[in-house]
């Protein structure tokens, strides 16, 4: 018995060793839109999570989860979903789809470090360097324009190229110089845990939509690579923002 009980659980890593890892580009066009900084939309983190309706989930930001895949999160970088039943993550170990190494902080926080330059980038998530809410200065036009992605799932009114698609999600990103503790203005490898990632949702039917802070624009993010086995996305942002996970 004992036997079999090791040839199976043999099978089952062969089996997760052998799931595919997708890895593509995709051009980011840009669309106009007012406001000047971001927001996190329905859902936020940091420690309370809150749900569509006003509800909440509590977690300690410096809480860790390990999933059965290895796949290591905080509390400070984790949003729940309330109306799909998902989670939204910005891993906090491993590699991002560059080869940085991914950990966190003792806030919790993820930390991408490039080992070649030695320099490093911290992503909070749903909140400021200091703490503040993250929807802080935005302007009343994209205030109402969050509001309305939330209320139809949709972005195709700020996004013309995500006609046809459903928001299923988001999470706000804040990318910060770990050294300095200065808003990072340029291409970051960003990995994303979504727990309603699917081997059937590919470059076809899988988009993130992304309000730049820098620009005040919605834009498509190139998805840099996808790995089903962990449900984890790669993402290329130039720098914070709020990105929306949306699919067909």
């Amino acid at each position: 018995m004992k036997k079999w009980k090791a040839l199976t659980v043999f099978g089952l890593v062969c089996a997760l060793a052998a799931m595919p890892v997708l890895t593509f580009g995709a051009s980011s066009k840009e669309e106009s839109s007012g406001g000047s900084s971001s927001g996190g939309g329905s859902s936020s983190s940091s420690g309370s999570v809150v749900a569509g309706g006003g509800s909440s989930v509590i977690q300690k930001p410096t809480q860790v989860t390990v999933d059965a895949n290895g796949v290591q999160t905080t509390g400070a970088g984790t949003v729940v979903n309330s109306e799909p039943g998902t989670i939204i993550a910005v891993p906090s170990n491993g590699m991002n789809a560059a080869g940085q190494a991914v950990t966190s902080d003792t806030n919790g926080n993820t930390v991408i470090r490039d080992q070649a330059t030695g320099s490093s980038v911290t992503v909070v998530v749903g909140k400021t360097s200091d703490g503040k809410n993250s929807t802080a200065g935005l302007s009343q036009q994209t205030i109402s324009q969050f509001e309305a992605i939330d209320t139809t799932k949709s972005m195709a009114g700020v996004l013309p190229e995500a006609a046809g698609y459903t928001v299923q999600g988001n999470i706000n990103l804040n990318v910060y110089d770990t050294a300095t503790g200065a808003a990072v203005v340029g291409t970051q490898i960003v990995p994303i845990k979504w727990t309603g990632l699917t081997q059937a949702m590919n470059a076809e039917n899988l988009m993130v939509g992304y309000y730049d802070n820098a620009t005040g624009q919605y834009i498509l993010v190139p998805i840099v690579a996808i790995d089903y086995a962990t449900q984890t996305i790669n993402i290329r942002v130039n720098g914070s923002g709020t990105a929306r996970i949306m699919t067909r």
